[in-house]
């Protein structure tokens, strides 16, 4: 016990020397190393406080609704588990919102392709349907996008 004790100690005091050695064997994935623990230990190294209250609040007054939209919303649909984790969405709340929407999802798409998918006019332009479906997923992202930018410019100015 008291040499486990005495190198953590001499790790603690010859940091310098060990993250050296540490760097020229690893090389470049030290720093990946070094940043996953700083983040799984802290959680907050790209976050500030600040936004993470509001995601709180956030997510107690309409986790809910965010969680089942998300589904239908591509590129959110990515992020809105790990937002809701940081957002401390209780677990219980997310996996009844989630099942409610990914059932939701199957249903509507199931339907929509069963109903949609025997009309001559969609057969022979599957193409622009699915491009179509594209550009309205891709949308409300560039929508946001330039208001974003109009506020920043204003702001500016």
């Amino acid at each position: 016990m008291f040499e486990i004790i005495s190198g953590i100690i001499d790790f603690i005091l010859r940091i310098d020397v060990h993250l050296a050695e540490i760097i020229s064997r690893y090389g470049i994935t030290t720093y990946g190393i070094l940043f996953s623990i700083i983040f799984a230990e802290t959680g907050f190294v790209i976050t500030p406080f600040e936004h993470i209250i509001q995601t709180k609040k956030f997510f107690e007054k309409h986790g809910g609704k965010t969680i089942f939209l998300a589904r239908f919303v591509p590129i959110v649909r990515t992020f809105a588990p790990f937002v809701a984790g940081i957002g401390k969405m209780h677990y219980g709340y997310f996996i009844t919102y989630n099942l409610i929407g990914g059932i939701s999802w199957i249903l509507l798409f199931t339907l929509a392709g069963y109903f949609f998918g025997n009309i001559p006019a969609v057969q022979h332009n599957f193409t622009l349907v699915i491009l179509a479906i594209i550009i309205l997923s891709v949308l409300p992202m560039v929508y946001h996008y330039f208001q974003g930018k109009k506020i920043n410019n204003k702001n500016l100015a």
